[in-house]
């Protein structure tokens, strides 16, 4: 790799040695996201009367970020996998039940607003996670976990309401990276019915 970079830098001298590394990484996961394996999942931006957004604790030996130092207890808005021949708003309404206990009746099921995509280790394998969140709103803020998983019962360690300003004071990682910077334009219902790509961990230049 060091004989390549010289080589390149030899060629194309404005690229840094940083920056040609960067791009010989994005090459090499381009190739490797198409061997593999992929989960698809709604995670719901819950929000309660009073614009504050629900969020869970997790703690998930089966998950972890290979490229942070990301382990152990994180938060993350509620959701879980599309199941085969779901839609998005069908896995959306059946996460809710099962991570809140709140029904279709108690939850206003908005647009999807935004998709991004990260790699994560799911299970002791790489898994490219394809990500739609769907903003919600519901009057009800008692959560109850009687409809969860034996599983996420035991990796779901407690759900809060999180304020704006808590969210932008805290110091706990909030997952996907970019939830904070990005969750204002939802609380202020500025979007529409179209799906917005972002990027879920912007890189830090």
């Amino acid at each position: 790799l060091g004989h390549f970079i010289s080589k390149l830098s030899h060629f194309i001298p404005a690229l840094s040695n940083a920056l040609i590394i960067v791009l010989l990484k994005k090459h090499i996961l381009a190739i490797d996201i198409c061997k593999m394996k992929e989960r698809k999942t709604s995670r719901l931006l819950l929000l309660d009367a009073s614009n504050r957004l629900l969020l869970m604790k997790v703690n998930d030996p089966a998950v972890s970020d290979p490229n942070t130092a990301i382990k152990g207890d994180f938060w993350c808005t509620i959701g879980g996998q599309i199941e085969r021949d779901e839609t998005i708003f069908q896995a959306t309404i059946r996460e809710a039940k099962e991570e809140t206990g709140l029904n279709e009746t108690e939850i206003e099921i908005g647009p999807a607003v935004w998709y991004g995509e990260q790699i994560l280790n799911w299970k002791g394998e790489l898994t490219l996670m394809r990500e739609t969140f769907v903003v919600a709103r519901t009057q009800k803020t008692d959560i109850s976990d009687r409809n969860r998983t034996i599983e996420e019962k035991e990796v779901i360690k407690k759900t809060e309401w999180w304020s704006l300003d808590r969210l932008q004071a805290t110091e706990v990682i909030i997952l996907p990276g970019v939830l904070v910077k990005l969750i204002p334009t939802i609380i202020a219902r500025q979007y529409s019915d179209r799906t917005v790509i972002i990027d879920l961990f912007p890189a830090k230049i």
